[in-house]
């Protein structure tokens, strides 16, 4: 996937040289991020010329920098300021979006292992998604709300369908990229994984307008992962042994997530304490899974009705042994 995006982006660089140019962007950006304190051009230079690969022996000028600093923006919404004060460049990481830091994150690690060939195949890499062929057509058509032919292939159907989508955003989740769009000028928006779309072309001579009210952040703000049915409910979970507790403490499940401690005796061994966690949260089938995930490290305690599903699935796994 890394590779993908690398190569996305690099369409919008013709030649070697500006290729380059955005290898020392992603570098930048990359130093940056390590010294919150940000760093002089005299400080960056002397990282950079390290580099010699990149940096072919020539540092880093104030007007390339400037001009390093408009590439950047463009390519990642990301801003670089200069402190007038002390002439450091700085990265207000909290101004940062999700998407701009996943996609520094992952063009980077792409470079790195690219630059490490002696140490390449200690580098362990997830598969990436299948479909990413569509993924620049997609963008494309959301740009310019151009509609597509999708050729659709359900995993419970025997045969693929065809139908007429307007896309309005694209999500990542659990390692599936998906479309959300609106299908067959129907009054409501649906997921596409990408990994079932066997066909996608664009509509030629023909826009959509984005009708339908949408807000990607609001739309999926209720959810774990991609269903945003049935609506948001106030789930309560308990939560048993403290490395269970510290795996959903380090990675929330969800933003509404709130905890606290049910056993705060300090006689009470860790792994024997109890936590109550709280989500307002759409109890939907991928957050279920999510929770039979843990096993007995959690409890469902409410609502009831989502107490008694998980109660069912976990009876019927068991009856499988």
């Amino acid at each position: 996937m890394q590779s993908d995006y690398f190569s996305y982006l690099c369409t919008r660089m013709e030649t070697q040289t500006q290729s380059r140019k955005l290898r020392i962007c992603l570098w930048i950006v990359t130093q940056l991020r390590l010294h919150k304190e940000g760093l002089t051009l005299a400080e960056m230079n002397k990282e950079f010329l390290r580099n010699e690969e990149l940096s072919h022996g020539q540092p880093i000028l104030k007007n390339t920098m400037l001009n390093y600093k408009g590439a950047i923006l463009d390519l990642f919404g990301i801003a670089v300021s200069c402190n007038r004060h002390n002439c450091r460049y700085f990265i207000d990481l909290e101004d940062t979006d999700d998407l701009s830091t996943w996609l520094i994150n992952s063009f980077s690690l792409g470079q790195l292992v690219r630059e490490q060939e002696a140490v390449r195949e200690r580098i362990l890499l997830e598969a990436t998604p299948q479909g990413m062929r569509f993924f620049h057509r997609v963008v494309e058509a959301i740009r310019m709300q151009i509609p597509l032919t999708l050729t659709y292939q359900k995993f419970a159907d025997v045969e693929p369908t065809d139908s007429r989508l307007e896309p309005y955003s694209v999500k990542l989740s659990e390692g599936r990229w998906y479309i959300v769009g609106r299908k067959d000028a129907r009054r409501y928006l649906q997921c596409f994984a990408f990994d079932r779309i066997l066909d996608l072309q664009l509509i030629e001579g023909e826009h959509f307008t984005f009708d339908l009210p949408f807000d990607p952040q609001t739309y999926f703000a209720d959810s774990f992962g991609i269903f945003v049915t049935p609506p948001a409910q106030d789930v309560v979970i308990r939560v048993y042994g403290a490395t269970t507790y510290h795996y959903l403490h380090t990675k929330p499940l969800h933003a509404s997530q709130q905890e606290r401690l049910l056993t705060d005796s300090p006689d009470v061994p860790e792994e024997e304490r109890v936590w109550e966690f709280r989500y307002h949260i759409s109890p939907s089938p991928d957050f279920r899974n999510e929770l039979l995930r843990w096993g007995a490290g959690i409890e469902v305690v409410s609502p009831a009705g989502f107490r008694q599903e998980i109660r069912d699935m976990l009876q019927a796994a068991v009856h499988r042994y």
